[in-house]
């Protein structure tokens, strides 16, 4: 008789890759955050803040000092590999559900628009170093319960 885990590992891998190819910009985002994090990891982003800094954390006298830009870069910079894993881990199954329920160009403007806004209430709340894409997913979460209430038609 044949093994049956075989089976079940190739059905979950196959599982796994239509969740990735059914939500093509979530995939993409969250492979964009892979990849950032390569890159600064690279370059010793993982040792010294100075480094995030040098590539776009959110830090308050540099935001003031005429690089808003900051505000949408630091969401695509993580402070290590765990803080990345729980983000990814996290915002994958959150982005795909939005993706699914709006489409993906709706998805990603509110992703965007999110992390803008997550960004700033960072940046209006604390004055330190801040990076990650947690202000992106937040404001997804509030998209899922937004969705969920409009198609409830209450709580």
């Amino acid at each position: 008789m044949a093994d049956p885990a075989p089976a079940a590992l190739r059905a979950r891998g196959l599982r796994a890759l239509g969740a990735l190819w059914g939500a093509p910009v979530s995939t993409a985002i969250m492979a964009v955050n892979v990849a950032v994090f390569a890159a600064t990891a690279a370059l010793g982003a993982g040792h010294d803040d100075t480094v995030l800094i040098r590539l776009g954390a959110l830090e308050r006298s540099h935001v003031w000092a005429g690089e808003p830009w900051r505000l949408l870069a630091a969401a695509f910079l993580h402070a290590g590999v765990f803080h990345l894993a729980c983000n990814v881990a996290f915002g994958f199954p959150v982005c795909r559900l939005v993706e699914r329920a709006v489409g993906g160009g709706r998805m990603l403007g509110l992703y965007l628009a999110s992390a803008l806004g997550g960004s700033a209430v960072s940046l209006l709340g604390q004055d330190g170093v801040s990076v990650g894409a947690s202000g992106a997913l937040f404001g997804l979460v509030g998209a899922v319960l937004a969705l969920h209430l409009r198609a409830l038609g209450g709580w």
